[in-house]
């Protein structure tokens, strides 16, 4: 059963989603971290 529903667009969507979300999150964090490292530096 699971392995029908991995094939479906909704699944598909779905992790797109989840994909897009989490490459916001690490960039969100590396920018942050940038900033904070540049804080510390003057």
């Amino acid at each position: 059963m699971l392995r029908n529903e991995t094939d479906t667009p909704t699944f598909k969507a779905a992790l797109f989603t989840v994909f897009i979300a989490f490459a916001g999150i690490v960039a969100l964090a590396a920018k942050i971290r940038a900033e904070i490292k540049r804080e510390m530096g003057q």
